[in-house]
């Protein structure tokens, strides 16, 4: 996701928001990924269109994100939607989040604003092209300055990042996946098959809920299939895993004993 957000001031004067620091984290990471422009998406199955200030995400995808407990992270979602800060809609592999009052501090509503992003987009785009041009030096005409290594991480052209878009989603996929071998079958199956969006959306989706069901956590992750398997199978498609409970997890360490 490209662009910039506004960070308004009147942020500091929120008690709930300012709570600590992982609350301000998550409260800016869903700023970050909210969408700023209707766009199509899948929710509960359905096509729907993403409106400006929405998002779909996971507690798990914002716990693994921010390295914040997902149990801090479910709290910290109920106290913003208490607070009115948001609204969210639930399923049993992700939720819809909208944020109320976007508009009010997100939207370019004067001259200021467009004259700003102009003058950053033109600003980004001569820094690509310097970057790439400086690429295409090193690289292709050997001109070597003893310091390549500065540019590992800079930006290419949009086609060579579209081409290049199965590496990145090999990347999170593996490093999401609790089970880290064949690690080379992984990454051809994302070569060969180079998912969608789309695709891709849903299968982490789903590899979320698998992470959290009872069967991939018990007796220290053994029934857990390699990533290749998961992948060839299509195990994204199967039937919607539910999540161990809390109130499981306590029968267990109290010897399947119930109380009253």
């Amino acid at each position: 996701m490209e662009g910039w957000i506004k960070l308004h001031r009147k942020i500091l004067d929120n008690p709930i928001v300012c709570k600590d620091n992982d609350t301000l984290a998550i409260w800016i990471y869903l700023l970050l990924n909210a969408t700023h422009q209707d766009i199509p998406a899948l929710f509960k199955g359905k096509k729907i269109t993403l409106k400006k200030g929405q998002l779909i995400t996971g507690i798990l995808s914002i716990a693994n994100n921010l390295s914040i407990n997902k149990d801090k992270v479910q709290r910290t979602l109920k106290l913003f939607e208490s607070d009115k800060q948001i609204e969210q809609q639930t399923s049993n592999k992700n939720r819809l989040i909208s944020i109320l009052n976007w508009d009010k501090y997100q939207e370019i509503d004067n001259q200021n604003d467009k004259q700003m992003i102009n003058k950053c987009e033109t600003d980004d785009k001569q820094m690509i092209t310097n970057k790439n041009e400086r690429i295409k030096e090193i690289y292709i005409y050997g001109q070597t300055t003893g310091q390549e290594n500065i540019f590992d991480n800079v930006d290419v052209e949009l086609e060579e990042i579209k081409k290049q878009k199965w590496k990145i989603q090999f990347d999170e996929f593996y490093n999401a996946y609790p089970r880290k071998v064949k690690k080379q079958d992984v990454k051809k199956w994302f070569e060969k098959n180079k998912p969608s969006n789309e695709l891709f959306s849903s299968m982490m989706n789903s590899l979320e809920q698998f992470r959290a069901s009872k069967d991939w956590q018990k007796d220290g992750g053994q029934y857990i299939p390699y990533p290749s398997t998961w992948l060839n199978q299509k195990r994204w498609e199967d039937e919607e895993v539910k999540p161990e409970t809390k109130i499981q997890e306590i029968q267990k360490s109290d010897g399947g004993r119930q109380t009253c």
